[in-house]
């Protein structure tokens, strides 16, 4: 109250561009991707996000327009063009799913409620469809710290680049998780009766289904064990 003190003002004409905005830098951001409420952040490691006005080009960030890719998706910036998101759900789930429908509602629901746009959907076999033809579009897939997990759609076959270990808010799992998948090797319906997707997905006493691990580059990812219905696994939720 007064008083004149020697500390410069952030007013100073000379005075540098703060690093967590993330401008006139070339270091990626670990920005939850495509969060409509995202902020920058100067806890920065290459290839997880860029800051506003730029995008990702290997691991560097440059400005809108230019470099390889010349430009982002609308929604989901640092990302290639075209490019689409993969998530984890938080929450766990026992087998009563609500059906196919009502586990598509759920991924949606987690992302609108961590204000990620775009339509969402449940990777998910059931004894009328396999997961691999639930899911639609070209790709690639990314999760929400900017790594891509699947190349294409024909890579939804093989096994993912790395864990689906990131959920909808942007923070990842410590160790891998239960997932409900209902899917063999390559995505495909498990085989066998509704018993086997805890019955269209609707039960959580009698049946029993598939689940994967959630931290697997392998196989494992869509196919690790057969669990009853009564136990809490989580969702992979695709953006298509």
């Amino acid at each position: 109250t007064g008083t004149s003190s020697d500390t410069p003002t952030h007013g100073d004409a000379d005075s540098e561009p703060s690093p967590q905005t993330g401008i006139n830098s070339n270091r990626p951001v670990r920005n939850p991707i495509g969060r409509d409420d995202a902020t920058d952040s100067d806890d920065a490691d290459p290839g997880v996000g860029c800051g506003p006005g730029t995008h990702l080009e290997g691991t560097q960030c440059v400005p809108d327009g230019t470099g390889v890719d010349g430009g982002v998706t609308a929604d989901a910036p640092g990302l290639p063009v075209g490019a689409k998101r993969v998530f984890v759900t938080r929450t766990t789930y026992k087998g009563n799913l609500g059906g196919r429908a009502g586990a598509n509602a759920l991924c949606q629901n987690a992302a609108s409620a961590a204000a990620l746009t775009g339509t969402w959907q449940a990777w998910l076999s059931d004894f009328a469809e396999p997961a691999i033809d639930s899911i639609t579009g070209t790709g690639p897939w990314y999760d929400l710290q900017g790594a891509r997990v699947f190349a294409n759609h024909a890579a939804l076959t093989t096994a993912p680049s790395v864990g689906i270990e990131v959920q909808e808010d942007g923070q990842r799992l410590v160790i891998g998780e239960r997932v409900w998948t209902g899917a063999g090797a390559g995505g495909t319906a498990a085989g066998g009766g509704g018993s086997s997707y805890c019955y269209g997905w609707t039960s959580t006493g009698a049946g029993t289904a598939i689940v994967g691990n959630s931290g697997a580059t392998t196989g494992d990812w869509t196919e690790a064990e057969t669990l009853t219905c009564s136990t809490q696994a989580r969702l992979y939720c695709f953006e298509i």
